[in-house]
């Protein structure tokens, strides 16, 4: 099942100094070699002028794994603000 979070969503879950933490440790796992964070996989589609990039990582002390998925379309700053 897939689970979407938006901003007030997030906020309420993770404070900013509980985030830098977990970033922290999650940089220093990647360092010691005890997390996987492979290259982004970018795909481009120059008839609509988008692309979308996926950056997936796992860090084996707490068996997460998550991806990061953003998209981007030329056209939107003026269509959408």
């Amino acid at each position: 099942m897939t689970l979407l979070l938006n901003r007030s969503d997030v906020q309420s879950l993770l404070s900013m100094p509980k985030a830098i933490d977990v970033l922290e440790a999650a940089f220093a796992e990647l360092d010691a070699g005890s997390a996987e964070m492979p290259d982004r996989t970018v795909i481009v589609d120059p008839s609509v002028g988008g692309w979308i990039a996926y950056m997936p990582a796992y860090l084996k002390s707490g068996g997460a794994l998550g991806v990061k998925a953003v998209t981007v379309y030329k056209g939107n700053p003026t269509e959408f603000g």
